[in-house]
Order: structure tokens, then sequence, then C-alpha cells
């Protein structure tokens, strides 16, 4: 709770603004543990950033990542490219998977695992070099890697950032859906409210 409102004074202090507290859109388990996920956007240096939060907790343990990316610069509701993203993430089972781009070491020690990758997918909403020319916001990428693990398909989202940095936040791929649909309902309402 501490580290929590430490983090925000820390972003307020830096710039950055919350536009939308989507708040926790999906609740269940993976694995052993409790997970949640949690949907915003904000703002800083006049760069529009979606924030996916998710937290597991497991025997009174908790653990939260944030990924979050730019995605806009010229407004809030300008969300359907992240919607696309999603979509395709939604939709990748057995039958209709995506390109698995890992080294074929990789994929023959899968076959000793319980589990099916199902591919990758690297997010194109984000915003590239030229358009955050001048903000000072390092570029990054998000990557979406899809499994079968047991009878749950999971998400692992990473965010790899210029410099090395890493940041993987793993939930079950039903969470999906409600991110859209919460992002898709901020983006009608929002487009009745130019001010957004």
């Amino acid at each position: 709770m501490y580290l929590d409102q430490l983090a925000d004074e820390l972003q307020k202090s830096i710039g950055v603004e919350q536009i939308v507290d989507l708040g926790v859109v999906y609740q269940g388990r993976i694995g052993y543990a409790d997970c949640a996920v949690a949907v915003g956007i904000e703002t800083w240096r006049e760069t529009y950033f979606v924030h996916v939060v998710v937290v597991h907790k497991k025997s009174g343990g908790r653990n939260t990542r944030v990924i979050k990316w730019p995605y806009s610069r010229t407004t809030a509701v300008d969300l359907n490219r992240v919607i696309a993203d999603l979509s395709v993430i939604a939709h990748v089972d057995a039958t209709s998977p995506l390109p698995d781009t890992r080294h074929w070491l990789s994929r023959c020690f899968d076959r000793l695992l319980p589990w099916k990758q199902l591919g990758s997918y690297e997010f194109v909403s984000l915003l590239g070099e030229a358009e955050l020319a001048g903000t000072g916001i390092q570029t990054s990428t998000v990557r979406a890697k899809v499994a079968r693990i047991g009878k749950q398909i999971e998400v692992s989202l990473s965010e790899f950032r210029t410099g090395g940095a890493v940041i993987l936040a793993q939930f079950p791929r039903q969470a999906i859906p409600a991110m859209q649909l919460a992002l898709n309902q901020f983006a009608r309402a929002g487009d009745s409210h130019p001010e957004s």
C-alpha cells in the first residue's frame, strides 16, 4: 500500500497524469495464483499511454507488473490500433496459431513440457521513433506470446525498452476481451466529448 502511494507521488512529480483508470477488468486464476488485470490511460510529455496492470496473489504474497506503451500524440480516444492488437491475441487458438519465432531448440524443448506454444505477436500500436522525436520518451516494443498451459490459454505480455530493460506480465487470455471492451467503451464515450 505504501509503495503504491509512493509510486503515485513519483509519477505526479515527473508530470505523469492519469486520464482514466478503467479499473480491474478481469479476475481469475493463473496456475496456483489469483490474477487481476486492470487497464488505464495516462499522459506524459503530450503523449498518451495505455497501461496494463497485472497482479498475482498467492499465499499472502503479491506480485505486480505494469506494462505500458505510447499509442497516440493527438487524443486519448485514438485506441483503434490498440484494440486491433488485442483482437489478434483474442483469436489465437490451436487451429489458428500465430507464427512461432523462437529458435528450433526452444521448440524442441517444449515437447518435454505440458504446454503448447501458439505463437507470438509484436504490437503495431506503439508510436515509433519518428512520432516520439523531441519528446525524450524512449521507444519500446511490446510482444505477446500465447501458449496453452494445461487447459488454459495464457498470454505473456513483454515490454522491451531501449537499453535492454524487460517487463513481463502473464495472465489468462480470457482477460483480453474484457480489456478490449473497456478500451472500446472509453473510446466511444470520449468521441462524444472532444476534450478527451
